[in-house]
């Protein structure tokens, strides 16, 4: 039964229940501002107690709690790097502030004081190096991690409630990653005479790749083959990552997720505490294939005759893990090469300075401009785990958009220009899609070519009946279950486009490829069927 007393100028709620981990008796008292206020707590307490909602009091502390964590959600759930990363926050921060208190000790209040000793402590004191305080991104990290523990001490009922979830804050702005123009990647490209670094920065530009993504990259998971390329759909596949890790992270979850060790001699040094490896990426959707464009083919192809050259002539030292980048003599390239190319090339050419994540950033930016903000269709390429992650990362660069709708709304509402607008005819994949149709009849052979004619030709009576694209637009939907048509008044007739005796076939395309065309051709031939018979 929880009893109300006063304490002072307030009130408190005497709550005595038995500890479930010693078998003792323990009071736990919680205190109020006002009579009321306890007396409502205590109505509380009653009826979780009556519901078997009642969390005993525990006398474990947080590191008990974290110690847990960590072997029975951790280990299940978190990737080798993100074990690596959070074993060293609950080492360096929160086990040293935060261990030896106990968990009904935790509330709001004192992890707001928690966060405010991270940011004024000076965490190089003790080795008496230059002063360093705690960022507001590891801060953030820290209270993202803390978060996830209460949820589960609240979920095994060590906790009545997540005090992480109440928790202020310090303020923080991102800054903005910088990355090159268009016409400044244009121009790395011409001058950078390091194929691998010029293949890695075109990878991840023209794939949206995270470089440990680049780097894993193995020929098998890569289709440029010649049937690929002239079906347009020459890609990669996105299935591994290469990294260095943690010995100690790979050996408390038991190897999981890693596809391939690479041998003792990757490591810095004998009893280096890190190895290099191949692993599964971090989350299911960074399992994608994605499709690359013919300059990017060209790229893979030479890279590929390279190392076909050199394994010839250096067959017995050629080590093969068939990886597209490596070095040489094909062992594993790590970020920090590749990283060191890029920094060269910046001061060579006074380039404004970037990091390789950046062309991961600049491709997911291009991209969503060329496609019109096709979120979906960017996520696709860049493996985000959700939609939302895109548009929080990624809104600023529609500002472009947003003024330019701000002056067409200027200038067809308020100057009345267009009171009532029609929804623009063409997206830009269609556009896109008819010219890849323009350019199929371009590429075609000859012998295709004299098909189409044929095929021109014998529509020729189609032909002279083209209607205008206005004309197009204004046939009504045709539905399913009719084939009753309602035709333009007046349809005049499409320019002639050929130069021979038959119409073009780019114009029996154009015709062919219009869905409404189509539905009031095949109404005319069913017409003219019933009327012969």
């Amino acid at each position: 039964m929880a009893s109300i007393r006063k304490r002072n100028d307030k009130f408190a709620v005497v709550l005595t229940m038995k500890d479930s981990r010693t078998g003792k008796w323990k009071q736990k008292w919680i205190t109020c501002n006002t009579y009321a206020e306890a007396k409502k707590k205590a109505a509380e307490i009653e009826f979780k107690k009556a519901n078997g909602l009642l969390t005993p009091p525990s006398v474990m502390t947080v590191g008990d709690l974290v110690t847990e964590y960590i072997n029975m959600y951790g280990k299940e759930h978190w990737s080798v790097k993100t074990y690596e990363r959070n074993r060293h926050l609950i080492r360096k921060y929160i086990i040293p502030l935060l261990g030896n208190a106990k968990l009904e000790q935790i509330n709001v209040r004192y992890l707001e004081y928690f966060y405010k000793q991270l940011q004024t402590r000076n965490w190089n004191e003790e080795e008496g190096g230059e002063e360093k305080k705690v960022a507001p991104t590891v801060v953030r990290d820290i209270q993202k991690l803390l978060k996830s523990i209460f949820h589960q001490a609240v979920k095994w009922q060590l906790m009545d409630r997540n005090p992480a979830e109440g928790v202020d804050l310090p303020k923080y702005k991102s800054k903005e990653r910088e990355v090159w123009s268009p016409e400044t990647m244009m121009y790395a490209n011409q001058v950078c005479k390091n194929e691998k670094l010029k293949l890695a920065i075109n990878l991840t530009f023209a794939a949206s790749l995270r470089i440990g993504e680049a780097l894993g990259l193995t020929w098998d998971c890569v289709d440029i083959s010649d049937e690929a390329i002239v079906e347009n759909r020459a890609c990669i596949r996105i299935e591994k990552e290469l990294l260095r890790v943690s010995v100690n992270a790979v050996e408390a979850l038991e190897g999981k997720d890693i596809i391939k060790v690479f041998p003792p001699r990757f490591r810095k040094t004998e009893d280096s505490a890190t190895e290099l490896v191949l692993k599964a990426p971090k989350t299911e959707s960074s399992i994608r294939s994605v499709y690359i464009p013919p300059t990017v083919v060209e790229m893979l192809k030479s890279q590929r005759k390279r190392q076909n050259e050199i394994k010839e002539m250096f067959a017995g030292d050629y080590h093969d893990y068939n990886l597209v980048l490596c070095q040489d003599f094909g062992d594993p390239m790590e970020s920090r090469q590749l990283s060191n190319a890029l920094d060269k090339l910046i001061r060579q050419y006074n380039l404004p300075h970037v990091t390789l994540h950046s062309f991961r950033h600049a491709s997911i930016t291009y991209k969503l401009k060329l496609s019109g903000g096709n979120i979906k269709a960017v996520q696709g390429d860049s493996g985000h785990a959700q939609a939302k992650m895109v548009l929080d990362l990624y809104s600023h660069i529609m500002d472009e958009d947003r003024k330019r709708n701000a002056k067409r709304l200027e200038e067809a509402f308020y100057q009345k220009k267009d009171l009532d607008p029609e929804i623009e005819e063409e997206t830009f994949d269609a556009k896109m899609e008819a010219e890849q149709k323009m350019t199929g009849q371009q590429n075609a052979t000859p012998a295709d070519q004299q098909k189409a004619r044929i095929s021109a030709a014998s529509l020729a009576p189609v032909a002279a009946t083209v209607p205008a694209r206005s004309a197009i637009l204004a046939v009504p939907r045709i539905s399913d279950t009719t084939t009753t048509v309602t035709a333009p008044a007046a349809i005049p007739a499409a320019p002639a486009e050929s130069t021979g005796s038959g119409p073009d076939a780019a114009v029996i395309a154009r015709v062919l490829s219009n869905p409404q065309m189509m539905a009031i051709l095949a109404a005319m031939s069913k017409a003219m069927g019933n009327d012969n018979e």
